[in-house]
């Protein structure tokens, strides 16, 4: 998901359906215009309510091990100006606890059926 920014219930449920849909060995990836982007970033959003924060974010992506949870500055130009735009980066692969790592294939039923007799 990149540069959503909607008020916080409608992200966290988001966010927490995104979590809870993504299957095992794939990544959701979070990128949007970070709270500190109101003092150093340049245009995006300027309301505070719908600007990330790395902890936030990962919060509502509980149950998903985090890979990288950041602060990026990205450069960039307006108007022949240098500018920084700050973006929070959110990249938890897809595998959860008790689910096989990726690269890994759960047992097909057949296979979990002839398993059990």
């Amino acid at each position: 998901m990149t540069y959503l920014h909607l008020p916080p219930p409608q992200l966290s449920a988001l966010l927490r359906r995104a979590a809870e849909a993504v299957a095992p060995g794939r990544t959701v990836l979070v990128v949007g215009h970070d709270l500190c982007h109101l003092t150093e970033g340049h245009s995006g959003p300027f309301e505070p309510a719908v600007l990330y924060a790395p902890d936030v974010v990962a919060a509502d992506l509980a149950g998903l091990r985090i890979v990288a949870a950041r602060r990026v500055e990205r450069p960039v130009d307006v108007d022949g100006v240098d500018c920084v735009d700050v973006n929070t980066l959110m990249r938890p692969p897809g595998g959860r606890a008790g689910l096989p790592p990726p690269g890994r294939r759960r047992p097909a039923a057949a296979e979990q059926g002839d398993a059990r007799r």
